[in-house]
């Protein structure tokens, strides 16, 4: 003989899953609106505005801290600033070669530009091996003889040479330690001498 249960236990039974159920649905609500303030939250701390340039590395609120407020060169009757065209490519090593043409390193780029004192014009060579939105801190650049530049990246632990006559790039892999960083670089004859930083070594 089957037992049924009282009325009053399937009705405290059915009200209970209803209870459930609805605090199932309060909690899940509140955890997503919780969830999507904070995605907002976070949105509005980093809003990042695309603009194609180098820029878009860095949050708005931190652009003109790393990449200036875009203004034209200040010069002074002693020294005159120029420009470079793209924005907040943050050049740091810089260098000559026998002619007097400048070259420098774009931190937040990758790239190599070449400036011509004569026409005032930059000119900036792409590095198709650099990786998309990498940034470094190139602090050492020289010039060799055979017409080569030479210069350190500390993010990616390497040396890079880049060729004038052809515009390529080639990497070379810095025997590093663990906290190894590549500083200054100066071309004798046919060798590079480099100076470690963290590690205190040449």
């Amino acid at each position: 003989m089957r037992k049924t249960k009282p009325a009053f236990v399937k009705a405290k039974t059915k009200g209970l899953i209803v209870a459930s159920f609805f605090a199932i649905i309060l909690i899940t609500s509140t955890l997503s609106v919780a969830m999507n303030n904070n995605t907002k939250r976070q949105n509005q701390e980093t809003k990042i505005t695309v603009t194609g340039t180098p820029a878009d590395n860095f949050p708005d609120d931190q652009r003109a801290r790393f990449c200036g407020d875009g203004s034209d060169g200040k010069s002074t009757p002693y020294v005159k600033e120029f420009k470079i065209p793209t924005a907040c490519t943050q050049p740091l090593a810089i260098t000559t070669d026998n002619s007097g043409t400048v070259y420098f390193a774009q931190t937040n780029t990758g790239k190599i530009a070449k400036f011509d004192p004569n026409t005032e014009q930059f000119t900036e060579f792409d590095n198709p091996q650099w990786p998309a939105h990498g940034r470094t801190m190139s602090w050492g650049i020289d010039y060799s003889p055979g017409g080569d530049l030479w210069y350190t990246d500390d993010s990616y632990n390497s040396i890079w040479k880049f060729s004038i006559a052809d515009g390529k790039y080639e990497r070379i892999s810095y025997p590093t330690k663990e906290n190894s960083l590549p500083q200054k670089i100066k071309i004798v004859g046919s060798h590079a001498i480099i100076n470690d930083f963290n590690e205190g070594k040449l």
